[in-house]
């Protein structure tokens, strides 16, 4: 790889692994001038060219037979002198010469075979004795009085290059020897028992298969690390033991050390991993063998994540109405997949009326681990919104959870009365009604004042119900409210509707005799040419103080009103400025 991260890759080189093998290995035993059981050499791959050769030391150095033996691939042992030899292949494959393994020949006067040897495998332990193994052998030839047979071990791998000797026999005709094998004897697939002889020296053939020394063990798998999340099942580890055991699955948070039981007690071979806290754990199994013996398998690794997700559920009691004394309690429930630490709490957050966290407020806690409903409370002080969520978050570990999925309507405590305009009557003359509107449910009382914005009383008799029609006897401005009462005892007032009365007077009055008004026809007819007045302007109200038309007059002149009304009792107001004139008149 250059700098800046470039990579190129070389050519290839060809590498081919050579090698040689000559079967069967065993050691053999025969007799001066005897052929033993033929050698055959394996080569991988096959040899350009091969020697068969021969050493009287174990190692060599190998030397060539006389005549020498070259090219075939099979030998047949035969020697004329006694003693023990070591007989290799010599291989050149792809121009590498390749050296077998060594085949024990031994030759004299006597053979000595090993015979079959049962038992396998041999099973060790703390606890386990030695093994007793009988070894039968048989000769040929003659043996010297003071001879002694001896049973010999190989290493695990079949050699016998450092035996172990395992019993012996003073005597010189065919027997069984009674061998032990010590249990602390290292464990292996490939051991094999011989019998040798020192009068004279014969090393005898093996037993012909493989012994197995097992020293008690197990182990699990799939070894590999497993990653979790808490309370959900992780992939089936299995243990295999070497004997016949039982079995109990322990854990640690810490490698190699300090394993704990579950509980209940996890046995049997197999263990399916599930945590409840997050965190690591080391998982190994523990075999019992048939003398009580324990051992421990290997490790494997359990990653057990936490949680990450608050699910706040749906919320009810939506309208939420709201006033000074007045804040609705909501209950807020939640799940969630996270395990919680000591001293988290748990808190619902209420939006903006758009639905917006941005500035969340919160309305209530839960302390604690466990998942629970949180008692919680809309503010009195919430403003009127349609689009309200609450959410649920966390603090340790902190986790923010989605919110309840539905839009939540708040209500603020208000009043509002219509129509609001200002309306002018005469004495006793009745106005147009007025009506309430409430956000909540409530009671009400109409009230009035004579100066705006305070001092308001109560009608005599109180007026009570959803709508007020305004009349009153006496020349004033009036200033009518609502003021409606909620379930939490909180008042509210309406806005102000302005009512002006003024006095009732008839048109030919000396000091309005200027001014005419009468009906002609359909025509209402209103003569200001003798008038003074600058800016008048007209209304016509039917009996019930309706007002049923109005409009502008042209002043010094006579204006003619064209109307479609029915027969009936009409009051006129003629106003200009500060001033109003009113009277009565009749259509027929």
């Amino acid at each position: 790889t250059f700098p800046g991260g470039l990579e190129v890759v070389s050519n290839e080189v060809l590498i081919t692994v050579v090698s040689n093998s000559v079967i069967p290995a065993s050691p053999q035993s025969i007799l001066v001038g005897v052929n033993g059981d033929t050698l055959t050499v394996r080569e991988s791959p096959t040899g350009m060219w091969r020697e068969w050769k021969y050493a009287t030391v174990a190692g060599g150095p190998y030397v060539s037979f006389a005549p020498p033996i070259t090219g075939a691939t099979t030998y047949v042992p035969n020697f004329s002198v006694a003693g023990i030899y070591y007989v290799i292949c010599l291989s050149e494959i792809n121009n590498v010469f390749v050296t077998s393994n060594e085949v024990i020949i031994s030759v004299g006067n006597a053979t000595l075979s090993t015979g079959p040897v049962v038992g396998s495998p041999f099973e060790f332990s703390l606890s386990a004795p030695d093994a007793m193994v009988l070894v039968p052998y048989t000769t040929n030839g003659t043996f010297n009085a003071g001879n002694t047979f001896t049973a010999q071990l190989s290493d695990a791998n079949g050699s016998f290059t450092n035996p172990t000797d395992i019993g012996s026999l003073a005597d010189t005709i065919p027997g069984i020897i009674s061998a032990i094998i010590p249990a602390t004897t290292i464990p292996g697939t490939r051991y094999r028992i011989r019998v040798i002889s020192d009068n004279p020296v014969v090393l005898g053939s093996d037993n012909g298969t493989n012994l197995v020394v097992d020293q008690f063990g197990n182990f699990i798998s799939p070894a590999t690390t497993q990653t979790i999340q808490h309370s959900t099942n992780g992939s089936a580890i299995t243990v295999a033991a070497t004997q016949s055991a039982t079995h109990e699955w322990k854990y640690s948070t810490t490698s190699g050390t300090a394993y704990t039981s579950f509980v209940p007690a996890e046995t049997g071979s197999a263990y399916i991993p599930n945590f409840s806290i997050p965190g690591t754990y080391y998982i190994v199994a523990v075999s019992t063998n048939t003398y009580t013996d324990e051992v421990i398998s290997n490790e494997v690794a359990i990653v057990v994540t936490n949680g990450s997700v608050i699910t706040t559920l749906a919320v009810s009691g939506s309208p939420f109405l709201v006033s000074a004394n007045l804040s609705p309690a909501v209950n807020v429930d939640f799940t969630s997949d996270v395990v919680f630490n000591s001293g988290n709490v748990f808190k619902a957050q209420l939006s903006d009326n758009t639905g917006n966290f941005t500035s969340p407020v919160e309305i209530g806690t839960l302390a604690g681990t466990s998942i629970g409903t949180i008692s919680a409370s809309i503010p009195s002080s919430s403003v009127a919104g349609a689009g309200y969520r609450i959410r649920v978050i966390s603090t340790n570990p902190a986790v923010t959870g989605s919110d309840n999925g539905n839009n939540l309507l708040v209500v603020p405590f208000e009043v509002s009365v219509a129509p609001a305009d200002t309306q002018r009557l005469m004495q006793g003359q009745f106005g147009t009604a007025i009506s309430v509107a409430e956000t909540h449910p409530a009671t009400r009382v109409w009230k009035y004042s004579q100066s705006s914005g305070l001092g308001y009383t109560t009608f005599n008799p109180s007026e009570t119900g959803a709508t007020l029609t305004p009349r009153f006897n006496i020349i004033s401005p009036y200033y009518i409210v609502c003021e409606s009462t909620n379930s939490a005892s909180d008042k509210v007032v309406s806005q102000e509707v302005v009512i002006i009365v003024t006095a009732f007077t008839g048109i030919n009055d000396n000091e309005y005799s200027s001014i005419k008004a009468y009906w002609n026809g359909n025509d209402f007819m209103v003569d200001l040419s003798g008038s003074e007045l600058v800016s008048p302007s007209f209304a016509l109200m039917n009996a019930n103080g309706q007002v049923v038309m109005g409009q502008k007059l042209n002043s010094s002149v006579l204006n003619k009103i064209a109307t479609n009304l029915p027969e009936g009792i009409y009051i006129f107001s003629i106003k200009d400025g500060e001033k109003v004139y009113t009277g009565k008149t009749s259509k027929r």
